[in-house]
This record gives structure tokens, C-alpha cells and sequence, in this order.
């Protein structure tokens, strides 16, 4: 569904990060703020309406609920707050929970360990509301999420536990409430599920793990001179043998190279290298691939074609295949240090990959394929016709006699 461009008011947006400071304040009393927090910042909830008949349109700050100790008092005032409007008004609340998740302040060089509560953005679009109201409420939930960080936790690491949709002011009461936490949805009523599916959700959930382990640690450990802006994966490190391969089809000295994930020792390992300067043919170059698990693989090409100079060229190819029936973890954990992978061994600028493609079959990869890749076929001029003319009434007819 298309965004509507309609965003938070900036009222709104400091309401919500105020009262998030102000309730980390309490976890967190070796933090202090420039201002002090008041009893006023201290809240449960937020309610936020989109208000049309502004220019332009905005979503606005409407209610706020103060802070008590009972969650369920607090939860059950929000069904209250809408039954007072008639209950057909649609509506967002920022609901802070009472579950809690250690994260990391400061900066990078000098983390400072912290807790800070987690946040639900519930939703409450009543079935009884005009079809133009469900529409926008949930087309302006994907600008709406993006400017509270709900999926990268811009202001905090994992600060939003989830999004909750009700429909009723009896979903709105806390007897009802059974919301998943967005970290469990994976494995919620995982009894539903055969063996075979249930197995591939826990080698998914395995895979984020390690994928976001590896990924934190490789922050922490990176340099101060790193660029923050740099798109990062699982970067794993290479096993000598890999490295000194690498460096062998830099200078020229192979012809080929291919590497692979060792999920278990968490490392680049070398699976075949064409220690040569000779060319090597598609042909050859299959059977060095596997058809179970990724690989990764650095070919120097040389092909003939009409083209190059001498009918003859070289090209630098990368070569990404991933199989089908390669198991779910390897599949993710390979797709995530690809591009860690690539930057490596494209880090001199000795060697340039001048095409990369993906592959899921290894049959699929022919020379004629890599040629037709490499080189297109011009697409020829496609000759244009005229349109006809309108079929008009024709020449006038003389009726015969008969005809009368």
C-alpha cells in the first residue's frame, strides 16, 4: 500500500522522547538529564490522531496518560479514553510496557551499559470506521514507524517490542490483551507447523543470532577510523590459506578461485583453487562448485567474442551461488557475508569485478551464458507501422433495382 507522506508533528515526536527519557531515568540514575523531568514526563501512554484539517495534514498529539504503577489501570484507561469519543475515532498510542532491554549509550569507543523500558505502538482502527479512515491509519503506518525508529531503534536498541492492532474497545481492555513480542512472533503457535517447517523456523532464528552476534562484535572490535556510514554484514575472518589464494588471483598467478562459510568455526575457508595462470573453462569450473551449499567464487574469464580486439578478452567475474537445497542457516549466514567477502578481495585495486551475478543451480552456468551475460544482444530496431485510418463509410452505392 502506497505511504501517505502525512508524519508525526514535531510536538508529538519530543512529547514521546521526553517521556522515553523520562522513564529510563528511573532504571538508569547514574544518567542525568540537561533538563529535569517533571511528574508530567513521566507518562504510559501517548494517544496520536491524524488531523486532516490541518495544512498539511499531520499526526498531532491528542491525550496523554500518566504513569501508575498499575499496567493494567493504565492499559484499560485507553479503551476508556476512546469509548469518551464515541469509539469510531481511529487512533495511535505509544504504550510503554513494563519489560525492560540492556542496550549501550555513549559512544562507540567509550560504551556506557544502560536499560531502557520497552515501547508498543498500538493501532486502533474500529471496524465501525468510514473505509477512507482505514485506509489512511494503515497507510501511514510505514512513515509512521520510520520516524520513531521502529524497525532500526534509531533512539534506542531494541525500544519497540512490537505493533498491536485492535479493532474493538474491548481489545482495548487489558483481559484481552495478548500481544506477541515481535521476537517470539516467529515461533508463536509454532504447534501449527509439520516438522520439516517447524525446523526451518528454528534455523532462522538460529542464523539472526549468530548473524546479529557477529555483527555486534564486529562493531565493537572495528577501528576508530571506520566509517560509521559504512554498510556492514558478518565478517567472519579469512583462514590463511584463503587469504594467500586471494592474493594469488589478485597478482594473476590463479585463475580461480572458491570460498566458502564455516558456520561452525565462524571463518572464510578455501574450497578450490586453479593454481595456474592458464585459462580455465566453465566446464572445469562447475565441478569445483558445489550444488548443497553457498559458495562463493572469483573466476578470470577468458572467452572469445567478436567485440574485443583479436576476438579474444579477459573478464573479472563474481560468481554468487547459493542452491535451493542448501540449509536455511548456511543460506542466510552466506548472504550476510557476501559483501564482506567482495570488499575483500576487491580491496586492492589491482583486481576489478567488471559483472556479478547469482546463481541457484549450478547447471545453469554455461559459457555461452557468461558470453550472452557479458554481452547482450543488441535488441534490433523495431520498425514501426502506421496506424490504420479509421475504416470510413465508403464510396457511395448505387441500390439496384432488385434491391428496392
Amino acid at each position: 500500500m502506497a505511504k501517505t507522506g502525512i508524519e508525526l508533528s514535531q510536538q508529538a515526536l519530543n512529547a514521546f522522547l521526553r517521556a522515553k527519557s523520562a522513564s529510563d531515568s528511573l532504571l538508569n540514575s547514574n544518567s542525568t538529564p540537561i533538563q529535569p523531568f517533571t511528574q508530567a514526563d513521566k507518562l504510559r501512554w501517548l494517544k496520536v490522531r491524524i488531523q486532516l484539517d490541518q495544512e498539511p495534514p499531520v499526526m498531532d498529539l491528542v491525550e496523554t496518560h500518566p504513569l501508575s504503577s498499575s499496567i493494567e489501570n493504565d492499559y484499560n484507561a485507553m479503551s476508556e479514553s476512546c469509548s469518551r469519543e464515541g469509539g469510531l475515532l481511529p487512533c495511535y498510542f505509544f504504550f510503554r510496557l513494563d519489560s525492560t532491554v540492556g542496550c549501550s549509550s555513549g559512544t562507540s569507543s567509550s560504551p556506557v551499559p544502560s536499560t531502557s523500558y520497552e515501547w508498543l505502538l498500538i493501532w486502533y482502527v474500529p471496524e465501525r470506521a468510514k473505509v477512507r479512515e482505514k485506509m489512511l491509519y494503515s497507510s501511514s503506518m510505514a512513515g509512521l514507524k520510520a520516524q520513531i525508529g521502529f524497525s532500526n531503534s534509531v533512539y534506542g536498541v531494541g525500544l519497540w517490542a512490537g505493533d498491536y492492532h485492535t479493532v474493538t474497545l474491548d481489545d482495548l481492555k487489558y483481559k484481552n490483551f495478548n500481544f506477541v513480542h515481535k521476537s517470539q512472533r516467529h515461533i508463536h503457535d509454532i504447534e501449527l507447523y509439520t516438522e520439516q517447517e517447524r525446523q526451518k523456523i528454528l534455523e532462522e532464528k538460529e542464523a539472526f543470532d549468530q548473524i546479529e552476534k557477529q555483527a555486534e562484535s564486529t562493531v565493537t572490535a572495528s577501528s576508530p577510523t571506520t566509517s560509521s556510514n559504512a554498510p556492514r554484514g558478518v565478517e567472519f575472518p579469512f583462514e590463511s590459506a584463503a587469504q594467500k589464494a586471494i592474493q594469488n588471483f589478485v597478482n594473476g598467478s590463479s585463475m580461480m578461485v572458491v570460498l566458502k562459510v564455516d558456520i561452525e568455526n565462524e571463518k572464510i575457508l578455501l574450497c578450490q583453487e586453479h593454481k595456474d595462470s592458464s585459462p580455465i573453462s566453465v566446464d572445469e569450473l562447475k565441478q569445483m562448485i558445489a550444488d548443497n551449499e553457498p559458495r562463493y567464487i572469483f573466476f578470470h574469464f577468458e572467452y572469445e567474442h567478436e567485440e574485443a580486439e583479436d576476438s579474444k578478452n579477459k573478464k573479472t567475474i563474481f560468481i554468487y551461488s547459493c542452491p535451493t537445497k542448501s540449509k536455511v542457516k548456511q543460506r542466510m549466514l552466506a548472504s550476510a557475508s557476501k559483501s564482506h567477502v567482495l570488499s575483500t578481495v576487491t580491496a586492492s585495486d589491482t583486481v576489478k569485478i567488471e559483472a556479478s551475478l547469482e546463481i541457484s543451480d549450478v547447471s545453469d552456468l554455461t559459457h555461452d551464458f557468461l558470453v550472452k551475460y557479458l554481452h547482450p544482444p543488441k535488441q534490433e530496431s523495431i520498425t514501426k507501422f502506421s496506424k490504420p485510418k479509421r475504416p470510413g463509410r465508403g464510396t457511395a452505392r448505387v441500390a439496384k433495382e432488385e434491391d428496392k
